[in-house]
């Protein structure tokens, strides 16, 4: 498959542009996604509904989401990212207002289907966008991106402690659902004229083209996705129970798992792209993954406040760099597309995987639990060790 990831007249000057836009995207969708995430015990209350109800909303949302990366990939490799992600964004700001004003839970639903949605094409579309403005730079940024979505997630579940917590739900979603459409609004009149982030179909050797097929190492980066996509669903989801449960503390000093892992994973994403300059992706994965490895095994075995906090910020750390660099190399590979396919297997992983850490915690305790996400991280390290990230690298024109 041939690549042309930007057009023959497009001006190396507007890099810099380009890279404040994808920073500005990402932040905005880290803010949405931090407000919606944040904004859950309150909408559980304001519609009446429970933990079930909740789990089934997020489901759906994650559903709708899964389907509309698929359509944003293919869109995104056509007629270029920026207007797939520009369209996401609108119709995140939409979501985020339905879901603002729902006054049942089955509106609820469909608000979280609309949100999904957008989320979904805008997700793909921003981090193809990302591939091809880091094809127009010496360094890699990638890392960086996503730490604008970390550090956006932050900001979005800060406007809901702001403004009244839980009570007053609707005010932190219209707030960021009019940032969102101003974002966008203003991104798209910046945006240079030159299109980038095209992915030109293969030649079928008849004068005509052929579909762009997956190839075989996309569908091991997936297998990667599954697995930090389970490490850091779990971290996210799970670290704070499992600091309150196993040290026996209140449920707002457990929070300290969390924080400690939100930190860390920031922190790393901040300094990934040095890390990747200095060692290369698949150095940085390999040492990542095995990071992680030893942070769940901590999890599962130490029992003091200090230990404990220091395993979750070994997780955090490990987990930081992977999803940036395994979604990099999948737009390297194959834009949009191939994004589109990876993406899927870790954002499933992200959404599933804390529900089987919650069925076999059940069973037998949130320590052993951990043994979950331990096992991915060892899959994980696994794979970068066998070489998939060497065969990525080649496959998308990186190898030296």
């Amino acid at each position: 498959m041939s690549s042309s990831p930007t057009s023959p007249n497009l001006s190396a000057h507007n890099s810099e542009r380009w890279l404040w836009i994808v920073v500005g995207l990402f932040l905005v969708n880290g803010a949405a996604m931090g407000a919606w995430g944040g904004s859950m015990p309150g909408l559980r209350e304001r519609v009446g509904t429970d933990e079930s109800g909740i789990g089934v909303l997020l489901l759906i949302t994650g559903i709708s989401a899964l389907l509309a990366m698929q359509v944003s990939g293919r869109l995104s490799d056509k007629i270029g990212p920026l207007k797939p992600t520009l369209a996401g964004a609108g119709i995140v700001a939409i979501g985020l207002g339905a879901v603002a004003w729902a006054p049942s839970y089955e509106v609820l639903i469909v608000a979280g289907i609309l949100l999904g949605a957008g989320n979904g094409i805008m997700d793909i579309g921003m981090n193809a966008l990302g591939v091809a403005v880091e094809r127009l730079r010496p360094k890699p940024v990638m890392s960086r991106f996503h730490g604008m979505f970390s550090l956006g997630s932050f900001a979005g579940a800060g406007v809901v402690i702001l403004t009244g917590g839980t009570g007053r739900t609707w005010v932190p979603l219209a707030i960021v659902c009019l940032i969102m459409a101003v974002a966008a609004a203003a991104i798209r009149a910046a945006a240079p004229h030159e299109r980038i982030g095209v992915i030109e179909p293969a030649d079928d050797g008849a004068g005509g083209t052929r579909a762009a097929r997956i190839p075989a190492v996309a569908w091991l980066l997936g297998l990667m996705g599954l697995g930090f996509g389970i490490m850091e669903g779990t971290a996210t989801d799970w670290s704070a129970i499992h600091v309150t449960d196993v040290l026996g503390v209140s449920v707002e000093r457990g929070a300290i798992g969390l924080v400690a892992v939100s930190l860390s994973m920031l922190a790393t994403r901040f300094v990934g792209d040095w890390l990747v300059e200095q060692w290369g992706r698949s150095r940085i994965v390999q040492v990542g993954a095995v990071i992680a490895v030893v942070g769940y095994a901590g999890a599962m075995v130490v029992e003091s406040m200090p230990l404990v906090v220091a395993a979750w910020l070994l997780v955090g750390v490990g987990v930081g760099c992977l999803a940036p660099q395994v979604y990099a190399l999948a737009g390297y590979i194959g834009g949009g597309r191939v994004l589109a396919v990876v993406s899927a297997f870790g954002y499933f992983a992200f959404l599933s995987g804390p529900a089987l850490i919650g069925f076999v915690a059940a069973r037998v305790g949130i320590q052993g639990a951990m043994a979950v996400p331990m096992v991915a991280a060892v899959i994980v390290t696994v794979l970068s060790l066998a070489g998939v990230l060497r065969s990525a690298e080649r496959a998308g024109g990186l190898a030296k």
